[in-house]
């Protein structure tokens, strides 16, 4: 069991987002400190989580700087009449890529633009050269951290996620 407790924000309230198939909760670990993203499956189709295990074993063994630390826990979550899987990841402050690039096309910023292009096209390079595919690869799932470095989340869409990882380590 992972010593979490859920953020909260000036209102008192939960700090979350929801997805389709899922929700997504900022927690801290009480004794280090550190933020973390805990996704708690509103609909879970089972090869979803067999999926989930599979990339998280594979990024444990293969970390990359364009992914979170992703550990899929199978029985996590006390739920009603019984435990429910959970992804625990790092939790990542930025912005999607859609409110990052609005934000500076707002503010005709041309160079962190510019910055940016080069960036996402090494980004693109790389997953090019990798043994898989993201599945899901849109705005949304692509984070912009203060720094300026991306981060893809959301590995494990049912439509089609880390496809060859899933099946080589299934």
């Amino acid at each position: 069991t992972l010593p979490l407790v859920p953020c909260r924000d000036e209102n008192d309230e939960f700090i979350f987002s929801s997805g389709r198939t899922a929700v997504v909760f900022k927690m801290q670990h009480k004794e280090r400190g550190t933020l973390h993203a805990l996704k708690c499956f509103t609909q879970l189709h089972p090869e979803t989580f067999q999926r989930s295990r599979a990339i998280s074993r594979y990024l444990q063994n293969n970390p990359a700087s364009y992914f979170v630390n992703y550990l899929a826990l199978d029985e996590e979550l006390w739920v009603q009449d019984r435990f429910l899987p959970v992804i625990c990841m790092d939790w990542i402050e930025g912005e999607t890529l859609a409110q990052y690039l609005r934000r500076l096309i707002e503010a005709n910023d041309a160079y962190p633009i510019f910055h940016l292009a080069l960036s996402f096209d090494r980004l693109a390079l790389w997953l090019l050269e990798q043994p898989f595919a993201h599945g899901d690869l849109k705005t949304d799932n692509i984070l912009i951290t203060p720094q300026g470095n991306l981060i893809l989340v959301d590995y494990e869409t049912t439509q089609c996620p880390l496809i060859k990882v899933a099946r080589a380590y299934s």
